[in-house]
C-alpha cells in the first residue's frame, strides 16, 4: 500500500479510438442506445456524466441501417482518408475534457505526482487534434513514435502487436515503454538496473509500485 504522498507519476495511455468511446457514440450522431449513459460538455467546458439511471431507447441494427443519418456515417467510414476528420470536433473536445479531468483528479489525490500522457500517434487529423489539444492544455505528451524503435506512424507495426488482428501492444512494446518511462520520465538509472535484475529494492521498489499507470483501451 502506497502513501498518496509517495505516488510520483501518473501515466495515461491514449489512442484515437478512445474518442468515440468517451463520447458514447461514433462521433457523428447519436448512439444506438440513445438514452444510455454518456459524457457531455457543460456550458462552462466541464465534463458531466448523464443518463446514469436510464437504460435508454435501444435501436436494432435494421433500424439504424434504415436511418439516413447512419447511411451517411457508413458512407463516410468507407470513403474517408487520413486527411478527413472521422470524429466530430465535439467528440474530440469531450475526450480532451475527460483526460483533463483525469489529470485534475490525479493531482487532487496524489499531490506529489506528475501527470503524463502516452499517445499512440497515427497519421490522421483526429490523432493530431488530440495531440494538439493535450499540448494546449499544458499536458505532458509522449509520442509512441519517439519511444518504440522503428515505429512507423500510419503502418501496422506488427513487431509491437499481440497479433495481426489484435492491435493491443505486446510484451515487447510494454517493456520498451516501461523502460522509457523509468529512464526518461522518472529519471532513475538505479531503478532501471534493479528492474533488469528482476529485484528492484528500496526506494526504487517504492517508486515502481507507486507510479500509477493508466490502462491502454
Amino acid at each position: 500500500q502506497c502513501d498518496r504522498q509517495q505516488v510520483s507519476h501518473v501515466f495515461y495511455q491514449a489512442i484515437t479510438d478512445h474518442v468515440h468511446r468517451a463520447a458514447g457514440w461514433n462521433g457523428h450522431g447519436p448512439p444506438a442506445d440513445r438514452g444510455g449513459p454518456r459524457y457531455v460538455l457543460t456550458q462552462d467546458g466541464e465534463i458531466s456524466l448523464e443518463n446514469t439511471e436510464n437504460d435508454g431507447e435501444k435501436r436494432s441494427l435494421v433500424e439504424m441501417a434504415e436511418d439516413q443519418k447512419y447511411k451517411f456515417i457508413i458512407y463516410r467510414r468507407l470513403i474517408e482518408g487520413r486527411f478527413i476528420h472521422e470524429y466530430a470536433r465535439k467528440a474530440i473536445d469531450i475526450y480532451l475534457g475527460i483526460v483533463d479531468e483525469a489529470r485534475r483528479l490525479a493531482q487532487s489525490r496524489y499531490p506529489s505526482a506528475e501527470f503524463h500522457v502516452i499517445l499512440w500517434d497515427e497519421d490522421n487529423v483526429d490523432n493530431r487534434a488530440v495531440r494538439d489539444g493535450l499540448w494546449q492544455r499544458g499536458i505532458d505528451v509522449h509520442l509512441i513514435s519517439d519511444i518504440l524503435p522503428n515505429y512507423e506512424v500510419g503502418e501496422v507495426n506488427e513487431r509491437y502487436l499481440i497479433h495481426e488482428r489484435d492491435f493491443h501492444p505486446n510484451a515487447l512494446a510494454n517493456e520498451i515503454i516501461a523502460r522509457y518511462l523509468i529512464d526518461e520520465v522518472m529519471g532513475s538509472p538505479r531503478l532501471a538496473q534493479d528492474v533488469d535484475a528482476g529485484k528492484p529494492e528500496g526506494d526504487g521498489l517504492t517508486r515502481l509500485r507507486c507510479a500509477s499507470v493508466g490502462a491502454h483501451g
